[in-house]
């Protein structure tokens, strides 16, 4: 679910897909990526560095280190390389001098080039090579060969945290920065008609950087063990296959796909909270499957050697389904990235909507303001009446039949079809004053499912921190049982707001029609 709670002031147009710049072993050029400056020498120098190492059977990422290093500091040509790596003879890079990085944060160091995929994160210190065995020994006499291993593999993993905290850190800064800029130089600017707000929409983004909104979200049971369980008892869908997880967090679905069985995981997310995603891989050792992307789906513009995904998971409900909703952008890399045959998960989404008889909240929220120390406040009666509540509803409050009003498929929905208005009627099931309309939404995953999951936001099974929608009426109505309540509900986008939410709900009862809007900011 996404509920923004504080600002941040970062400009769409000014954020890129997170890079990691890599430069060339032979000259000053720099790339954005590992993978592209392989490229680059494999074109330009006839050097190809993943086949050589591969080979000659030096593909250890102890080797790669040690040999990136030695070029670096020696300024060896690629010839030069080539001719020892092949001659076999003599290998100058075997001395623990060249553990030590010449080019702070150098990617090669971090990244395994001899996998299956050339930019994959892997950790190649599981399968030690027996050739190394000797070169070990000569520089470090009394050193045990696995112990050593263990120590060097200790070692890249607190490197890899550092980074990644580093990153962070540097990301925090660059916000703070921002945001003191726009203060000084943005101040009574007005928004421009049609303009989205960025201020807004980068404060959803910046929510997700803080602890308090994971830590919620994960400790939500019916939310997270739905996930887990749809993911381990369907690992058919998952064994092998391609895996997007869009919005990511804290990895947790990442984390269980691969666990799964996916061969590879693409986890993207804005947030920052990806830096400390990374970390959690590392530290659960499947940083080797999940390839983390820092930006939005929306620029993104490639995965590198992988053009299509088999799945794409997401946890983008927000409240009241579609209020600061992910959705829009799970489209998005449907559209872009899933193939053919490929599926979005969870796969359907309902809404539906009751009438409610709450007498406590009527006179403590609503009432309240008829008399306040002896004045009337109105304004602020009419103020909570036009805002729908986010709480937790006793299921003996429900007094009327529920009514199913939207239904969403989400492997063919278009973003076009997320504005909408649905007919509804409600039978009360006891004599009642009916004081407002319950929505929650119910979700299921289940094309393809051996073994499907559903789990619902209901006030009728255990509380999700997604609670339900309380929409007072302006005036309470007593309802005699079997009194049919017919109307249309609109679900739409606020204006240049487009992840606020308006709710239209027109009702009529024995010929008497009222119109109610409520705005969820």
């Amino acid at each position: 679910s996404k509920l923004a709670m504080s600002g941040e002031s970062e400009s769409w147009e000014e954020l890129e897909v997170e890079t990691e710049p890599t430069k060339c072993l032979f000259s000053d050029e720099i790339f954005d990526y590992p993978s592209l400056c392989l490229e680059h020498m494999k074109n330009t120098y006839s050097f190809d560095f993943v086949h050589l190492l591969n080979s000659n059977n030096i593909g250890s990422m102890y080797d790669q280190i040690k040999i990136v290093n030695y070029i670096r500091e020696n300024n060896v040509s690629p010839d030069e390389i080539i001719n020892l790596v092949n001659d076999g003879v003599e290998r100058p890079w075997n001395n623990e001098k060249y553990f030590q990085p010449v080019l702070q944060d150098d990617p090669f160091l971090f990244h395994s080039i001899t996998g299956n995929e050339e930019d994959s994160w892997s950790d190649s210190f599981d399968k030690p090579y027996v050739e190394n065995e000797q070169d070990i020994s000569s520089s470090f006499d009394n050193a045990d060969r696995d112990s050593l291993i263990k120590v060097v593999k200790k070692l890249m993993t607190e490197n890899s945290m550092l980074n990644i905290q580093l990153a962070d850190s540097k990301e925090q800064i660059r916000l703070l920065q921002e945001y003191n800029q726009n203060v000084l130089f943005n101040e009574g600017e007005q928004e421009k008609e049609g303009e989205v707000n960025l201020d807004e929409e980068d404060s959803y983004f910046n929510s997700y950087s803080h602890f308090r909104i994971h830590h919620d979200m994960l400790k939500d049971t019916i939310r997270t063990e739905s996930y887990r369980d749809f993911i381990y008892n369907n690992q058919h869908l998952f064994e092998g296959k391609t895996v997007m997880d869009v919005g990511c967090g804290t990895g947790i679905l990442s984390l269980f796909s691969a666990k799964s069985g996916a061969k590879r995981v693409f986890a993207m997310d804005r947030s920052s909270i990806i830096h400390k995603a990374k970390a959690i891989s590392i530290e659960n050792g499947t940083d080797d499957i999940i390839t983390f992307i820092h930006g939005e789906v929306e620029k993104v513009k490639n995965l590198g050697d992988v053009e299509q995904v088999d799945i794409i998971i997401s946890e983008w409900m927000g409240y009241c389904l579609l209020y600061e909703s992910m959705l829009p952008t799970v489209l998005n890399a449907r559209d872009k990235w899933l193939s053919p045959t490929g599926k979005v998960y969870p796969d359907q989404a309902s809404m539906l909507i009751a009438a409610v008889s709450d007498k406590k909240y009527q006179t403590k929220m609503i009432d309240f303001w008829d008399d306040v120390y002896g004045f009337e406040m109105n304004v602020m009666k009419q103020t909570t009446i036009g805002e729908p509540h986010v709480r937790i509803v006793d299921p003996e409050f429900v007094v009327s039949d529920v009514f199913t009003f939207k239904e969403i498929d989400i492997n063919s929905v278009t973003k076009e079809d997320l504005k909408f208005t649905s007919p509804f009627s409600l039978t009360l099931q006891s004599d009642a004053m009916v004081n407002g309309f319950l929505i929650y939404f119910d979700i299921g995953f289940e094309v393809n499912c051996t073994t499907p999951v559903y789990f619902s936001t209901g006030p009728f099974t255990k509380k999700t921190h997604w609670a339900q929608i309380f929409c007072p009426l302006v005036v309470p109505l007593d309802l005699q049982e079997k009194i049919v309540i017919t109307g249309e509900i609109t679900i739409g986008e606020r204006d240049r707001r487009k992840r606020e939410q308006v709710i239209d709900i027109a009702y009529n009862i024995a010929g008497e029609g009222v119109k109610q809007r409520y705005f969820l900011t």
